[in-house]
C-alpha cells in the first residue's frame, strides 16, 4: 500500500536567519545611498544602472556595504535588512555588547532608527 500526500507540496527551498538591526524600504535605502555614498561612483552607478534589476543593485550594495553590519536585500529589494546576524556574535562578546555594537553603527548611519530582533525567512 502506498501513501499519498494530500497537502501542499513544494520543490522550493527556504532559509532563515535572525538579525539584530533595522528594516528599510526601497526608497529609504536609495535616498541613503544618494546622500551618503557620493565618494563611491560604483555604487551610485549601480543604483541607476540596475533600476529594473534590483537584485543586481542589492548585490553591489551588500559588497560595498557599511563597515560592521550586513545589508541584506529582500523581496526583489523592496526591503533591506541592515544589521548583524546573531550567528556573528564573537565567543568573548556578550549579547549586550553585540547589540550595542550594532546600535552604534545604526545610530550613526540612520539617526532616529531603533534596532530590533528580526526573524527573516527567505523562500527560493
Amino acid at each position: 500500500m502506498s501513501k499519498i500526500r494530500l497537502g501542499f507540496v513544494s520543490n522550493s527551498s527556504s532559509s532563515s536567519f535572525c538579525l539584530y538591526g533595522i528594516c528599510l524600504g526601497e526608497n529609504e535605502m536609495h535616498e541613503f545611498v544618494k546622500n551618503n555614498f557620493q565618494d563611491n561612483p560604483e555604487l551610485l552607478e549601480a543604483l541607476e544602472k540596475y533600476d529594473d534589476e534590483p537584485w543586481e543593485f542589492g548585490q553591489v550594495l551588500e559588497q560595498q556595504g557599511i563597515p560592521g553590519v550586513q545589508i541584506i536585500p529582500y523581496i526583489d529589494c523592496e526591503i533591506y535588512y541592515v544589521g548583524k546576524e546573531f550567528k556573528n556574535i564573537k565567543d568573548n562578546e556578550t549579547g549586550k555588547e553585540f547589540k550595542e555594537s550594532v546600535e552604534k553603527i545604526i545610530s550613526e548611519k540612520f539617526p532616529g532608527k531603533k534596532c530590533s530582533t528580526m526573524d527573516v525567512e527567505i523562500h527560493d
